[in-house]
């Protein structure tokens, strides 16, 4: 899931101002909130991105508060057409460390401190940490 994350994170953050964005943003909280199958949800994406997508893995747990937030105020924010905290969201995504990087405890404070806490400090709505 989190290769899937992360392509749609890629195309969102370098065509923010298309609607395919918005579709791309509503098909990961679909899957995420059970409002869209995951097969449905990823030939929506697959077809936005002009190849196919495959879910391999789960969001591991220590990451799940953190991807479900990013990608809920992801949608939102491209609802309300802020493309600009839009693009900044799809960057966490992007750099959001790898599954096997997750169980780094280094890595993964240097992402909530580096990327996270600055994102938090420059908007007025929190994305909360990877906890480990």
């Amino acid at each position: 899931m989190i290769d899937v994350i992360k392509k749609t994170a890629g195309f969102i953050k370098e065509h923010p101002k298309s609607p395919n964005s918005l579709c791309c943003a509503e098909a990961l909280y679909g899957i995420i909130n059970g409002s869209m199958t995951s097969k449905s949800a990823i030939t929506a994406i697959s077809s936005i991105l002009g190849y196919s997508i495959n879910i391999n893995d789960d969001v591991p747990n220590v990451a799940t508060a953190f991807v479900v937030t990013s990608i809920k105020v992801l949608r939102d924010i491209l609802v309300a057409q802020h493309y600009w905290i839009a693009k900044d969201i799809a960057e966490l995504l992007l750099d959001m460390p790898s599954k096997d990087k997750l169980n780094d405890r280094n890595v993964v404070f240097d992402f909530n401190a580096v990327r996270i806490r600055s994102f938090n400090q420059k908007y007025p709505f929190r994305i909360p940490d990877i906890v480990i």
